[in-house]
Order: structure tokens, then sequence, then C-alpha cells
């Protein structure tokens, strides 16, 4: 991630405003407050793909960028759609580990570094994250909805892959005129590593890969349309990741991949688990260096810097006093050489919030997986395979985080999907306990859910 400091040194703290930049933020608003709640976050992801977050108004020392006055809209929605009983979320176990993981985020950082300035940013911090995961939690009451959401990502894939195919053939990046990327596409080791709006090439790519899942849902979907948009969606997903020139975004691309297959072993999937984790056992008592060093191996498309994220882990497990109780102002003092690019999402966590922090974050992730193990047992008992796929690919969309965790640390426009995901979740969950016993009663009799509801009115 060595294109991050030049990202923050160069942007951050002051307005920076193209009328362009300005004139898509008037209509993402106003469409925000006004689409139907289905559609609303249709403009938040729009604005994500297609403005640079270097565009931003600093009020009071605080950093509004467009992506975020964006979310204070859709949060305002949110507001208003609280009030009707119809459209409020009902509390799942990920509302309750969210909302830990971003209060102990926000306190331990700010007792560490007694600041306004801390606090301004710990602030900013927990409202991205907690608007972003309220809006998808008010936007998705429904299986209509999700597939609506499915249809809003693969609508925007054209476009966005389209932008990276004239980048990747004339070498220049047409959002540079926001600010925060570069102008002329950055070359590593011959391979151009294409940007676009978004914050960094990993991050580019990584984007992608975590909404690809979504993406391939729909073809089992029931439309026929549905099944050859994903195609589509698919395709140009896949352009974006491999224009990105990337080990990481082709490494969650390819463990997406895995996941979703892991739908045919469904119902072993707890031994297949348990067995992996005894492996890792196995060959961190058998391998000369740790088990972690297999991350300095990972090298796909040529100059990776694996063997940085390796001892980044490593020198992270061996200054645990440093960080535990309330995490670290530096890593400076870690290695001989300074430990400043922080590519690993868990060590991030770590080093800004501590141990409790982390568990916090780690809690989350786990909740997610167990919602999703919850929906997709009802929804195959039910017979329901386009929704089944769907609740699937959330799996997959999350084990997708948790392997790039290990990677990069997130910034810039895709820490709305670190906690989309989740939130999507959340939904799932909720839907599924709410028509658990019309499931059940559904295949039972071999019949749709709908039906059972209508033979139980």
């Amino acid at each position: 991630m060595d294109d991050a400091p030049f990202w923050l040194r160069e942007w951050h703290g002051q307005t920076t405003i193209h009328p362009l930049g300005l004139a898509a933020l008037g209509v993402t608003v106003i469409l925000v407050l006004s689409l139907p709640r289905r559609y609303m976050l249709w403009p938040v992801i729009a604005i994500g793909c297609f403005v640079a977050t270097a565009q931003r108004i600093v009020v009071f020392n605080m950093d509004w960028t467009l992506l975020r006055l964006t979310l204070l809209a859709a949060a305002l929605r949110c507001v208003m759609l609280y009030a009707s009983p119809s459209t409020r979320p009902r509390w799942r176990p990920i509302d309750t580990w969210l909302a830990l993981w971003l209060a102990c985020g926000v306190a331990f950082y700010v007792l560490r570094e007694p600041s306004m300035s801390a606090l301004n940013n710990r602030l900013g911090w927990a409202f991205d994250y907690a608007a972003g995961y309220a809006v998808v939690r008010f936007a998705v009451r429904t299986w209509d909805d999700l597939k609506s959401l499915c249809l809003a990502v693969t609508a925007i894939a054209v476009p966005v892959s389209l932008a990276f195919i004239n980048e990747h053939m004339t070498r220049y990046n047409i959002f540079h005129i926001f600010g925060g990327v570069r102008e002329i596409t950055w070359i590593r080791d011959g391979r151009l590593r294409c940007q676009g709006a978004f914050a960094h090439p990993i991050l580019a790519g990584t984007y992608w890969a975590v909404l690809l899942p979504l993406i391939a849902s729909q073809f089992w979907a029931r439309e026929k349309t549905r099944r050859l948009l994903a195609a589509l969606g698919v395709a140009c997903a896949v352009i974006v990741v491999a224009t990105c020139s990337s080990s990481t975004p082709v490494m969650s691309v390819l463990m997406g991949a895995f996941a979703g297959g892991m739908v045919l072993l469904r119902h072993w999937l707890r031994w297949i688990l348990l067995g992996f984790a005894c492996l890792l056992v196995f060959l961190h008592l058998s391998m000369q260096a740790p088990v972690w060093h297999l991350i300095s191996r990972i090298d796909i498309v040529g100059g990776s810097t694996g063997w940085h994220r390796y001892n980044l882990f490593d020198q992270w497990i061996r200054n645990f006093d440093n960080w535990a109780l309330m995490g670290t102002s530096s890593t400076h003092t870690w290695d001989a050489r300074p430990v400043t690019d922080i590519t690993n999402q868990y060590v991030l966590e770590a080093i800004r919030g501590g141990l409790l922090t982390l568990i916090m974050f780690i809690g989350m992730i786990t909740a997610t997986f167990m919602a999703v193990g919850r929906a997709a047992k009802a929804t195959d008992r039910a017979g329901m395979k386009p929704e089944f796929a769907m609740v699937w690919a959330i799996g997959a969309a999350m084990f997708v985080h948790v392997v790039t965790f290990f990677g990069v640390s997130y910034f810039g426009q895709i820490i709305l999907l670190l906690v989309a995901v989740p939130a999507l979740a959340a939904c799932v969950d909720e839907l599924t306990s709410h028509r658990g016993r019309a499931a059940a009663i559904g295949a039972r009799t071999r019949m749709s859910p709908h039906a059972a509801h209508a033979r139980r009115a």
C-alpha cells in the first residue's frame, strides 16, 4: 500500500471540490432522499465508484468526503424510515458486535491520544461505518430488495469496467480531475496498475472481488434476463481485477470462487473447517518458520510484497505487549527497519484500539458467518434456490474479506463494503428468522414458503 502516504499527504485536511464532483453530490443527495427505499443504495454505490475520495469539504478541521456527505444524507433517510415499524430493522447479534467494535475503536484511541484531532478522526471513522451499515440494514428489508442491490452492483460494474479498459489502453486515468489518483497510470514490473476513482489499485480490485459473489448469485435467478446480466457483471468485475495487476485482488477472486464452490460440501463444512484448523497447527509445529510465513510466498502476478506482509504480521505478534492494552501510537520500534506500511486489517485494528477492539472486530466477523449459516439452512430446507444462492454469496463475500484482510488494510471507498456484507448477513438472518416456521412447514410438505403461509392463514 505504498500509495497511501501520497494520497493522505496531498489531500487530507483541505477542501477540494471540482464542479463535476459538486454536481454529482447534489444529484446523489437528491436521489438518496427521494428514491424509493429499495433503490437508495444505488447512488451511494455510484458516487463511491466514480468520484475519488480526495473530493471533500473541510469544516472545523473535519474532512467530509463526498461519500461521507452522501452517507449523511442516507443516514437522515434512515431516521425518517425508522418512524415506520414496517421499515424498521429488528436488532440482530451482528448489530451488537458492530456497536461494540465502534465503541471500543473510538474509546481506546482517544484515551491513548487525548486530543480534539484524535476525537474528530475517530468520530469520522465511526460515522462512516455506522452510516454505511445502517443504510444497508434499512434498504434491504425483503428478498426483492436484495435482488435489487445485486442488480445495482451488476449495472454499475459495466461503466466501471469500461473506464478501467480505457485506462489500461491509454494509460490515462480520467478520474484524476477529482484528485487523489494519478493522471498517468502507475507501472510496476512492466504491468499497468489501473485504479480508476479508487484510492489504490489493490483496493479497486478488492472492491470488485468482494462484490463478485453477489453478482454471480444471480445465475440462479428465475428470470433469464437476470442470468444474462449476471454473466455480463461477472465479466466486468473480472476485467477490473485483471487491469489492477495486483496479487491480492486475484487471490481474493480465487478465494471467492473457492467459497462459492464449497456449497457442494456444505453439509460437511464444519468438519472441513476443523480439519483445516488442525492442518494449520500441524504446519506450524512442523515448519522451521511460523505458519504465517506462508504469506511471504504469495506472488501471483509478480512484484508482490509478500515478505513485507509476513514481517508485519510476525512483528505484530512479537510485540504483543506494545499494543495489547490500548493500541500503540508508533510501530517504528517493532523492527530494525521501521514498520510503517500497515497492510493488514487485523493488525490495523489492533494498533488503533488494542486487543479488545480486535476481539470485537473478529466477533462481528464470526457473527456474520453464523447469521449466514442460519439463513442458508432455512432457505435450503425451504427449497428457495435463488434466495439460498444470494445468502451463500454473502458468506462468500465475507470470506473474501477475511482472507484479504491479511494482505491489505482498507481505506477510501472500500470501507463501505467492510460493513455492508455484515449488514446484509443481518438482513437475511432477520428475513429467515421471521419466516422460520413457515419455511419448515413448506419443506416438510414440499410447498413453497408462500404456499405454507397461505395454508396457515
